[in-house]
Protein backbone atom coordinates (compact mmCIF):
# COMPACT_ATOMS: atom_id res chain seq x y z
CA UNK A 1 0.00 0.00 0.00
CA UNK A 2 1.83 3.28 -0.98
CA UNK A 3 2.26 5.42 1.72
CA UNK A 4 2.68 8.94 -0.24
CA UNK A 5 -0.66 10.31 -0.96
CA UNK A 6 -1.67 13.31 -2.92
CA UNK A 7 -3.08 16.21 -0.44
CA UNK A 8 -5.98 17.51 -0.34
CA UNK A 9 -6.56 20.80 -2.17
CA UNK A 10 -7.95 21.92 1.32
CA UNK A 11 -4.67 21.52 2.69
CA UNK A 12 -2.77 22.26 0.02
CA UNK A 13 -4.36 26.37 0.18
CA UNK A 14 -3.44 26.22 3.80
CA UNK A 15 0.36 25.89 3.00
CA UNK A 16 1.52 29.15 2.92
CA UNK A 17 4.44 29.43 -0.35
CA UNK A 18 5.11 26.84 -2.73
CA UNK A 19 8.68 25.63 -2.92
CA UNK A 20 10.78 27.73 -4.50
CA UNK A 21 14.41 26.07 -5.78
CA UNK A 22 16.84 29.09 -6.94
CA UNK A 23 20.29 27.62 -6.60
CA UNK A 24 21.69 24.42 -5.80
CA UNK A 25 22.24 24.21 -2.94
CA UNK A 26 18.25 24.84 -2.60
CA UNK A 27 18.02 21.35 -4.52
CA UNK A 28 20.46 19.91 -2.20
CA UNK A 29 18.56 20.75 1.32
CA UNK A 30 15.51 19.72 0.41
CA UNK A 31 16.69 16.05 -0.96
CA UNK A 32 18.85 15.99 2.28
CA UNK A 33 16.36 17.04 4.41
CA UNK A 34 13.95 14.03 2.65
CA UNK A 35 17.05 11.71 3.58
CA UNK A 36 17.26 12.25 7.05
CA UNK A 37 13.45 12.00 7.16
CA UNK A 38 13.89 8.33 5.64
CA UNK A 39 15.90 7.58 8.55
CA UNK A 40 19.27 7.36 6.99
CA UNK A 41 22.53 6.50 8.65
CA UNK A 42 25.13 7.51 5.70
CA UNK A 43 24.17 10.64 3.30
CA UNK A 44 26.23 10.87 0.41
CA UNK A 45 26.46 14.31 -1.87
CA UNK A 46 28.73 14.71 -5.05
CA UNK A 47 28.54 17.67 -6.97
CA UNK A 48 30.38 18.70 -9.99
CA UNK A 49 32.89 21.22 -10.21
CA UNK A 50 29.87 24.16 -11.61
CA UNK A 51 26.98 22.09 -8.81
CA UNK A 52 23.96 23.18 -11.83
CA UNK A 53 25.01 20.79 -14.13
CA UNK A 54 25.01 17.62 -12.09
CA UNK A 55 24.58 16.82 -8.58
CA UNK A 56 23.59 13.88 -6.56
CA UNK A 57 22.91 13.04 -3.00
CA UNK A 58 22.28 9.15 -1.94
CA UNK A 59 21.51 7.72 1.43
CA UNK A 60 20.39 3.97 3.17
CA UNK A 61 17.19 5.42 4.17
CA UNK A 62 13.80 3.51 3.96
CA UNK A 63 13.70 4.09 0.33
CA UNK A 64 10.23 4.08 -1.86
CA UNK A 65 8.25 1.05 -3.62
CA UNK A 66 7.39 1.74 -7.34
CA UNK A 67 3.78 3.05 -6.49
CA UNK A 68 5.74 5.67 -4.30
CA UNK A 69 8.53 6.35 -6.40
CA UNK A 70 6.23 7.46 -9.24
CA UNK A 71 3.93 9.60 -6.90
CA UNK A 72 7.11 11.58 -5.07
CA UNK A 73 6.98 13.40 -8.46
CA UNK A 74 3.85 14.69 -8.20
CA UNK A 75 2.88 17.89 -6.34
CA UNK A 76 2.01 18.44 -3.34
CA UNK A 77 2.19 14.74 -2.76
CA UNK A 78 4.05 13.39 0.95
CA UNK A 79 3.72 11.08 3.36
CA UNK A 80 4.37 13.55 6.22
CA UNK A 81 1.11 14.85 6.72
CA UNK A 82 -2.59 14.15 5.73
CA UNK A 83 -4.67 17.22 7.45
CA UNK A 84 -4.93 20.35 7.42
CA UNK A 85 -4.38 20.21 11.17
CA UNK A 86 -0.55 18.66 10.69
CA UNK A 87 0.32 21.67 9.54
CA UNK A 88 0.65 23.34 13.30
CA UNK A 89 1.88 20.05 14.74
CA UNK A 90 5.30 19.42 12.34
CA UNK A 91 7.86 16.88 13.24
CA UNK A 92 9.34 16.64 10.17
CA UNK A 93 12.07 18.62 8.00
CA UNK A 94 9.26 18.08 4.77
CA UNK A 95 6.10 18.18 5.06
CA UNK A 96 4.73 20.00 1.46
CA UNK A 97 5.49 17.45 -1.22
CA UNK A 98 6.87 19.96 -3.69
CA UNK A 99 10.28 19.60 -3.22
CA UNK A 100 10.89 16.49 -5.79
CA UNK A 101 8.18 17.63 -8.06
CA UNK A 102 10.09 21.29 -7.91
CA UNK A 103 13.71 20.17 -8.78
CA UNK A 104 12.27 18.01 -11.24
CA UNK A 105 10.32 20.93 -13.37
CA UNK A 106 13.54 22.80 -14.03
CA UNK A 107 16.33 19.74 -14.44
CA UNK A 108 17.04 16.09 -15.80
CA UNK A 109 16.06 13.91 -12.66
CA UNK A 110 16.91 10.48 -12.49
CA UNK A 111 15.53 9.09 -9.12
CA UNK A 112 16.35 5.11 -7.92
CA UNK A 113 14.86 3.93 -5.04
CA UNK A 114 14.24 0.29 -3.35
CA UNK A 115 12.38 -0.45 0.09
CA UNK A 116 13.20 -2.98 2.40
CA UNK A 117 9.53 -4.88 1.53
CA UNK A 118 10.88 -5.07 -2.47
CA UNK A 119 13.12 -7.57 -4.26
CA UNK A 120 14.46 -5.22 -6.73
CA UNK A 121 14.35 -1.16 -7.09
CA UNK A 122 12.55 1.50 -9.37
CA UNK A 123 14.26 3.76 -11.47
CA UNK A 124 12.20 6.75 -12.27
CA UNK A 125 13.60 9.54 -15.07
CA UNK A 126 12.12 12.87 -15.86
CA UNK A 127 12.71 15.48 -18.27
CA UNK A 128 11.02 19.09 -17.12
CA UNK A 129 8.97 17.80 -15.32
CA UNK A 130 7.20 14.94 -17.62
CA UNK A 131 8.36 11.37 -16.20
CA UNK A 132 10.00 9.74 -19.49
CA UNK A 133 10.62 6.38 -18.41
CA UNK A 134 10.27 4.14 -15.65
CA UNK A 135 12.32 0.67 -15.31
CA UNK A 136 13.34 -1.85 -12.54
CA UNK A 137 16.81 -1.93 -11.29
CA UNK A 138 18.95 -3.46 -9.22
CA UNK A 139 20.65 -1.87 -5.81
CA UNK A 140 20.72 -1.74 -2.30
CA UNK A 141 17.69 -0.37 0.34
CA UNK A 142 17.43 3.77 -0.03
CA UNK A 143 17.60 6.10 -2.63
CA UNK A 144 19.92 8.05 -4.82
CA UNK A 145 18.63 11.32 -6.38
CA UNK A 146 20.54 12.60 -9.49
CA UNK A 147 19.82 15.99 -10.53
CA UNK A 148 21.45 17.18 -14.39
CA UNK A 149 21.20 20.33 -16.07
CA UNK A 150 19.73 22.47 -13.03
CA UNK A 151 17.40 25.35 -15.02
CA UNK A 152 18.17 24.24 -18.56
CA UNK A 153 14.51 24.91 -19.17
CA UNK A 154 14.37 28.30 -17.43
CA UNK A 155 17.57 30.55 -18.63
CA UNK A 156 16.39 33.22 -16.46
CA UNK A 157 17.04 31.25 -13.47
CA UNK A 158 20.19 29.65 -15.20
CA UNK A 159 21.69 33.64 -15.63
CA UNK A 160 20.81 34.99 -11.83
CA UNK A 161 23.45 31.95 -10.74
CA UNK A 162 26.63 33.42 -9.19
CA UNK A 163 30.42 31.80 -10.08
CA UNK A 164 30.80 28.31 -9.27
CA UNK A 165 32.61 29.00 -6.52
CA UNK A 166 30.21 31.25 -4.79
CA UNK A 167 27.38 28.56 -5.36
CA UNK A 168 29.88 25.72 -3.98
CA UNK A 169 30.21 27.70 -0.46
CA UNK A 170 26.70 28.31 -0.09
CA UNK A 171 26.35 24.42 -1.39
CA UNK A 172 29.12 23.45 1.24
CA UNK A 173 27.45 25.63 4.32
CA UNK A 174 24.33 23.96 3.32
CA UNK A 175 26.16 20.80 4.09
CA UNK A 176 27.94 21.33 6.86
CA UNK A 177 25.08 22.90 8.90
CA UNK A 178 23.05 19.62 8.65
CA UNK A 179 26.68 17.75 9.42
CA UNK A 180 26.92 19.78 12.42
CA UNK A 181 23.24 19.06 13.21
CA UNK A 182 23.16 15.29 12.93
CA UNK A 183 26.37 14.32 14.50
CA UNK A 184 25.11 10.43 14.32
CA UNK A 185 24.76 10.22 10.77
CA UNK A 186 27.93 9.19 8.36
CA UNK A 187 28.49 11.85 5.96
CA UNK A 188 30.28 12.10 2.38
CA UNK A 189 30.50 15.30 0.23
CA UNK A 190 32.59 15.62 -2.47
CA UNK A 191 33.19 18.30 -4.97
CA UNK A 192 34.69 17.24 -8.03
CA UNK A 193 38.21 18.06 -8.17
CA UNK A 194 37.89 19.93 -4.71
CA UNK A 195 36.86 18.68 -2.07
CA UNK A 196 36.29 15.25 -0.69
CA UNK A 197 35.26 14.31 2.87
CA UNK A 198 34.52 11.69 4.67
CA UNK A 199 32.73 12.13 8.33
CA UNK A 200 31.60 8.76 10.25
CA UNK A 201 29.01 9.07 13.20
CA UNK A 202 30.37 10.73 15.99
CA UNK A 203 29.68 10.72 19.47
CA UNK A 204 28.39 14.01 20.58
CA UNK A 205 28.22 17.53 18.85
CA UNK A 206 31.64 18.19 20.23
CA UNK A 207 33.21 15.79 18.11
CA UNK A 208 31.84 16.93 14.93
CA UNK A 209 33.06 20.14 15.93
CA UNK A 210 36.19 19.43 15.89
CA UNK A 211 36.11 18.41 12.50
CA UNK A 212 34.71 21.35 10.91
CA UNK A 213 36.70 23.79 13.39
CA UNK A 214 40.18 21.79 13.24
CA UNK A 215 41.61 19.65 16.54
CA UNK A 216 42.10 21.47 19.25
CA UNK A 217 39.37 23.90 19.12
CA UNK A 218 37.65 22.18 22.04
CA UNK A 219 40.07 23.86 24.35
CA UNK A 220 38.42 27.08 24.15
CA UNK A 221 34.68 26.16 22.49
CA UNK A 222 31.82 25.34 25.74
CA UNK A 223 29.62 22.38 25.15
CA UNK A 224 26.34 23.98 26.41
CA UNK A 225 22.72 22.43 27.62
CA UNK A 226 19.89 24.36 29.43
CA UNK A 227 16.29 23.50 29.80
CA UNK A 228 13.76 26.12 31.17
CA UNK A 229 9.80 27.09 30.58
CA UNK A 230 9.39 24.06 27.66
CA UNK A 231 12.31 25.36 25.68
CA UNK A 232 15.76 23.13 25.62
CA UNK A 233 18.55 24.78 24.12
CA UNK A 234 22.41 22.83 23.70
CA UNK A 235 24.93 22.96 21.32
CA UNK A 236 28.64 24.15 21.54
CA UNK A 237 29.83 27.64 21.22
CA UNK A 238 32.99 29.14 20.14
CA UNK A 239 35.39 31.07 22.70
CA UNK A 240 35.42 34.77 22.27
CA UNK A 241 38.88 34.44 20.21
CA UNK A 242 37.31 32.67 17.58
CA UNK A 243 34.59 35.12 16.85
CA UNK A 244 34.31 35.80 13.19
CA UNK A 245 33.52 38.80 10.66
CA UNK A 246 29.68 37.38 9.27
CA UNK A 247 27.34 34.99 11.05
CA UNK A 248 28.47 32.52 8.47
CA UNK A 249 29.05 30.43 10.46
CA UNK A 250 26.34 30.22 13.35
CA UNK A 251 24.05 27.09 12.96
CA UNK A 252 20.67 27.40 14.62
CA UNK A 253 18.60 24.27 14.32
CA UNK A 254 14.74 24.23 15.70
CA UNK A 255 13.79 20.58 16.33
CA UNK A 256 16.60 19.28 14.15
CA UNK A 257 15.33 22.12 10.89
CA UNK A 258 18.25 24.68 10.39
CA UNK A 259 17.08 27.65 10.01
CA UNK A 260 17.72 31.33 9.45
CA UNK A 261 16.66 33.21 12.48
CA UNK A 262 17.41 36.94 13.45
CA UNK A 263 15.29 36.52 17.26
CA UNK A 264 18.22 33.33 17.80
CA UNK A 265 21.08 35.52 16.23
CA UNK A 266 20.10 38.71 18.62
CA UNK A 267 19.86 36.09 21.65
CA UNK A 268 22.93 34.39 20.72
CA UNK A 269 25.19 37.78 20.61
CA UNK A 270 23.30 39.32 23.62
CA UNK A 271 24.69 35.97 25.67
CA UNK A 272 27.98 36.61 24.82
CA UNK A 273 27.89 40.42 26.17
CA UNK A 274 30.90 42.69 25.86
CA UNK A 275 33.21 39.84 25.49
CA UNK A 276 33.16 40.43 21.73
CA UNK A 277 33.66 43.54 20.04
CA UNK A 278 30.86 45.65 17.78
CA UNK A 279 31.88 44.05 14.68
CA UNK A 280 32.59 40.39 15.63
CA UNK A 281 29.94 37.55 15.36
CA UNK A 282 30.32 34.37 17.56
CA UNK A 283 31.03 31.08 16.39
CA UNK A 284 28.03 28.73 17.71
CA UNK A 285 25.87 25.94 17.15
CA UNK A 286 22.48 26.20 18.70
CA UNK A 287 19.82 23.38 19.10
CA UNK A 288 16.50 23.94 19.76
CA UNK A 289 13.90 21.55 20.91
CA UNK A 290 10.77 22.80 21.68
CA UNK A 291 6.78 21.26 21.31
CA UNK A 292 6.15 21.64 17.77
CA UNK A 293 2.73 23.30 18.43
CA UNK A 294 4.57 26.16 19.92
CA UNK A 295 6.80 27.05 16.29
CA UNK A 296 5.36 27.70 12.46
CA UNK A 297 7.91 26.16 10.04
CA UNK A 298 5.07 26.78 7.33
CA UNK A 299 6.17 30.49 7.34
CA UNK A 300 8.62 31.11 4.23
CA UNK A 301 8.94 29.50 0.98
CA UNK A 302 12.24 27.29 1.22
CA UNK A 303 11.32 27.33 4.78
CA UNK A 304 14.62 28.42 6.14
CA UNK A 305 12.44 30.56 8.72
CA UNK A 306 10.62 30.08 11.71
CA UNK A 307 7.80 32.04 13.91
CA UNK A 308 7.67 31.13 17.37
CA UNK A 309 4.40 31.32 19.46
CA UNK A 310 6.10 33.03 22.29
CA UNK A 311 9.75 34.21 20.46
CA UNK A 312 9.96 36.41 23.76
CA UNK A 313 10.48 33.23 26.18
CA UNK A 314 12.73 31.53 23.37
CA UNK A 315 15.20 34.70 23.52
CA UNK A 316 15.12 34.96 26.90
CA UNK A 317 15.92 30.91 27.26
CA UNK A 318 18.95 31.17 24.83
CA UNK A 319 20.21 34.53 26.41
CA UNK A 320 20.63 33.09 30.05
CA UNK A 321 22.10 29.87 28.68
CA UNK A 322 24.87 31.71 26.34
CA UNK A 323 25.54 33.95 29.51
CA UNK A 324 26.00 31.13 32.08
CA UNK A 325 28.33 29.18 29.34
CA UNK A 326 30.25 32.40 28.60
CA UNK A 327 31.42 32.78 32.41
CA UNK A 328 34.07 31.07 31.90
CA UNK A 329 35.50 33.50 29.58
CA UNK A 330 35.17 36.32 31.78
CA UNK A 331 38.70 36.91 33.60
CA UNK A 332 37.91 37.12 37.09
CA UNK A 333 41.96 37.36 38.90
CA UNK A 334 44.47 39.79 36.81
CA UNK A 335 48.30 38.87 38.23
CA UNK A 336 51.77 40.38 37.72
CA UNK A 337 54.42 37.39 38.09
CA UNK A 338 54.15 37.35 41.67
CA UNK A 339 52.61 40.63 42.90
CA UNK A 340 49.59 38.34 43.59
CA UNK A 341 45.79 38.70 42.21
CA UNK A 342 41.96 39.96 42.43
CA UNK A 343 39.90 38.12 44.61
CA UNK A 344 37.79 34.35 42.97
CA UNK A 345 35.36 34.93 41.02
CA UNK A 346 31.70 35.37 42.63
CA UNK A 347 33.44 36.66 45.57
CA UNK A 348 31.99 40.10 44.75
CA UNK A 349 34.18 42.28 46.64
CA UNK A 350 37.91 40.50 46.90
CA UNK A 351 41.25 42.58 48.41
CA UNK A 352 44.31 43.03 47.25
CA UNK A 353 47.51 42.25 49.64
CA UNK A 354 51.28 43.76 47.63
CA UNK A 355 53.67 41.08 48.01
CA UNK A 356 56.78 42.61 49.33
CA UNK A 357 58.50 44.75 47.04
CA UNK A 358 55.72 44.40 44.43
CA UNK A 359 53.68 46.58 42.63
CA UNK A 360 50.05 46.03 43.05
CA UNK A 361 47.88 44.87 39.67
CA UNK A 362 45.80 47.73 39.39
CA UNK A 363 48.71 50.29 39.81
CA UNK A 364 50.46 47.96 36.82
CA UNK A 365 47.67 48.87 35.01
CA UNK A 366 47.12 52.13 35.62
CA UNK A 367 51.05 52.78 34.71
CA UNK A 368 50.52 50.63 31.61
CA UNK A 369 47.17 52.56 30.67
CA UNK A 370 49.02 55.77 31.10
CA UNK A 371 49.75 57.67 27.62
CA UNK A 372 48.42 53.98 25.75
CA UNK A 373 45.12 53.81 26.61
CA UNK A 374 43.86 55.49 23.29
CA UNK A 375 46.31 54.19 21.20
CA UNK A 376 45.33 50.23 21.95
CA UNK A 377 42.08 50.40 23.23
CA UNK A 378 43.11 48.82 26.70
CA UNK A 379 41.68 48.87 29.92
CA UNK A 380 39.05 51.45 30.86
CA UNK A 381 40.24 53.74 33.07
CA UNK A 382 38.36 56.43 34.80
CA UNK A 383 38.48 58.87 37.61
CA UNK A 384 35.31 60.13 39.17
CA UNK A 385 34.96 63.31 41.36
CA UNK A 386 38.10 64.85 39.73
CA UNK A 387 38.10 68.93 38.93
CA UNK A 388 38.02 70.46 35.63
CA UNK A 389 40.54 71.39 34.12
CA UNK A 390 42.66 71.38 30.92
CA UNK A 391 43.59 67.50 29.06
CA UNK A 392 47.30 67.51 30.44
CA UNK A 393 46.48 68.84 34.03
CA UNK A 394 43.85 66.32 34.00
CA UNK A 395 45.85 63.45 32.74
CA UNK A 396 48.53 64.49 35.27
CA UNK A 397 46.74 64.84 38.09
CA UNK A 398 44.60 61.23 37.31
CA UNK A 399 48.30 59.17 37.21
CA UNK A 400 49.37 60.71 39.97
CA UNK A 401 46.09 60.07 42.07
CA UNK A 402 45.95 56.30 40.71
CA UNK A 403 49.44 55.60 41.32
CA UNK A 404 49.71 56.81 44.70
CA UNK A 405 46.46 55.35 45.97
CA UNK A 406 47.29 51.92 44.12
CA UNK A 407 50.53 51.33 44.96
CA UNK A 408 49.51 51.49 48.82
CA UNK A 409 49.98 48.10 50.63
CA UNK A 410 46.32 47.31 50.87
CA UNK A 411 43.42 48.23 48.76
CA UNK A 412 39.31 47.34 48.21
CA UNK A 413 38.69 46.19 44.66
CA UNK A 414 35.21 44.69 43.94
CA UNK A 415 33.50 43.03 41.13
CA UNK A 416 30.45 44.31 39.06
CA UNK A 417 28.85 41.71 37.07
CA UNK A 418 31.72 39.77 36.54
CA UNK A 419 33.04 42.03 34.25
CA UNK A 420 34.15 45.20 35.82
CA UNK A 421 36.62 45.66 38.57
CA UNK A 422 35.98 49.07 40.97
CA UNK A 423 38.80 50.51 43.00
CA UNK A 424 38.26 54.02 45.23
CA UNK A 425 41.45 56.13 44.67
CA UNK A 426 42.41 59.77 46.40
CA UNK A 427 40.75 61.15 42.93
CA UNK A 428 37.63 59.44 42.89
CA UNK A 429 37.11 55.95 41.49
CA UNK A 430 38.90 54.00 39.22
CA UNK A 431 36.67 51.11 36.83
CA UNK A 432 38.86 48.64 34.78
CA UNK A 433 37.04 46.54 32.48
CA UNK A 434 38.55 43.07 32.89
CA UNK A 435 38.39 41.63 29.41
CA UNK A 436 40.04 44.63 27.88
CA UNK A 437 43.04 44.34 31.17
CA UNK A 438 43.43 40.57 29.61
CA UNK A 439 43.55 41.91 26.17
CA UNK A 440 45.96 44.66 27.08
CA UNK A 441 48.22 42.47 29.20
CA UNK A 442 48.48 39.72 26.33
CA UNK A 443 49.46 42.29 24.16
CA UNK A 444 51.68 43.71 26.08
CA UNK A 445 53.26 40.40 26.87
CA UNK A 446 53.35 39.35 23.36
CA UNK A 447 55.13 42.92 22.45
CA UNK A 448 57.89 42.26 24.89
CA UNK A 449 58.07 38.74 23.88
CA UNK A 450 59.08 40.00 19.81
CA UNK A 451 61.44 42.66 20.80
CA UNK A 452 63.28 40.05 23.56
CA UNK A 453 63.66 38.04 20.76
CA UNK A 454 62.67 35.05 22.72
CA UNK A 455 59.71 32.55 21.28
Amino acid sequence: MSRIRVLDPSVIGKIRAGEVVDRPAAAVKELVENAIDAGSSLIAIHAASSPERSVRVQDDGAGMSREDALLALRPHATSKIESADDLSRIRTLGFRGEALASIAEVSRLSLSTRSSEDLTGTQVEALGGAVIQVSGVGRSVGTTVLVEDLFFNTPARLRFLKSREAEIRVLSRVVWNYALTYPRVHWRFSVEGREDTDLPEARDLVERWEVLYGRGSEDGSAEFDHEAGGVHVSGVLGAPEQARASRDYQTFAVNGRVVSSATLAAALRQGFGNLLPGDRYPLALVMIEIDPGQVDANVHPTKREVRFRDEARVFQVLRRAVEASMRQHVPSGISFGDAGQVGEPGSGAGGYHAASGGASPMAALANKASGTEAESGGALLLALGATPAGPAEAAEREGGDVAESLGEPEIEIWQLHDRYLLAPIRGGLVIVDQHAAHERILYEEARAHLYSGTA
